[in-house]
C-alpha cells in the first residue's frame, strides 16, 4: 500500500485530547473526532454513540455504472470503438416513450452492441425485459448485462424467441482484490465484451451486404 511506511506520531492522540473547544473552533470538532478514529484505527458502527457524525450514502448502482463506463472507454479506443453513455433512444414512433441504456458501443457512427450495468441482481427476468427494450430502441438484437462477479446470474446467454432472435448475454466483473487485481479483472471483462462486439459487428456487416444484394 502507498502509506504502508507511514508511522503514527506518538503524541498525536494526546495532543488531540488536549484541544479545548470554543465558539471559534467548534466547527472543527467533527473533523477532529474522525481524526481520532483514524489514529485509533477504528471505524464507525451502526450503534448510537456519544459523538455526532454526518452520515453519507454511496449510490453503488451509479458507481458501478460509472466504473464500467470508464473501463470500457479505456479499452475501446484501441478497438476503434466509441462508447456512448446514458443516451436517450425513442421506443415508439412518436418519441413520447424513450429508454436510456447505460452504454452503447458504436463503430463508424453505427450502434453495434448494448451494455447495461446491474450492480444488484434483483430479478433476472426484469433485467432481460429492460435489455430487450433497449435493443429494440437502438435497433440491435444483441445486448450484454454486466453484474459484479459475486451476484448469481444465469451463465452464458439467453436466445430470445421472436423477430430478430435477440441474444442477451451475461458477464461478471470481479471487484475483489487491490488495484492490480482490479486491473486484471477489468481487462478480462473487456476481452469478453470485445468478443461479443466483434460478433455483433460481423453480423451487422453481413446483414448490410445481404440487403445490398
Amino acid at each position: 500500500m502507498a502509506l504502508s511506511a507511514v508511522a503514527l506520531e506518538p503524541e498525536a492522540r494526546r495532543l488531540s485530547e488536549d484541544i479545548a473547544f470554543h465558539r471559534l473552533n467548534e466547527h472543527y470538532r467533527p473533523a477532529l473526532i474522525l481524526a481520532r478514529l483514524l489514529l485509533d484505527q477504528l471505524s464507525f458502527s451502526g450503534t448510537a454513540g456519544s459523538n455526532p457524525f454526518v452520515a453519507f450514502l454511496v449510490d453503488m448502482d451509479w458507481l458501478f455504472e460509472r466504473y464500467l463506463g470508464v473501463v470500457l472507454k479505456r479499452a475501446a479506443g484501441a478497438w476503434g470503438v466509441q462508447v456512448v453513455e446514458q443516451e436517450y433512444y425513442a421506443l415508439d414512433h412518436t418519441g413520447r416513450l424513450s429508454v436510456r441504456p447505460d452504454i452503447v458501443l458504436y463503430r463508424q457512427g453505427r450502434p453495434q452492441l448494448v451494455v447495461d450495468a446491474k450492480y444488484k441482481l434483483d430479478e433476472a427476468r426484469g433485467d432481460v425485459y429492460q435489455m430487450l427494450a433497449y435493443c429494440h430502441a437502438v435497433g440491435l438484437n444483441k445486448g450484454i448485462l454486466v453484474y459484479p462477479a459475486g451476484e448469481t446470474a444465469p451463465a452464458g446467454a439467453l436466445a430470445i424467441r421472436g423477430p430478430g432472435d435477440a441474444l442477451i448475454g451475461y458477464l461478471g466483473l470481479d471487484l475483489s482484490g487491490g488495484i492490480e487485481r482490479l486491473e486484471v479483472h477489468a481487462q478480462e471483462l473487456c476481452d469478453a465484451v470485445r468478443v461479443w462486439f466483434d460478433a455483433s459487428a460481423d453480423a451487422s456487416r453481413a446483414n448490410s451486404i445481404t440487403h445490398k444484394d
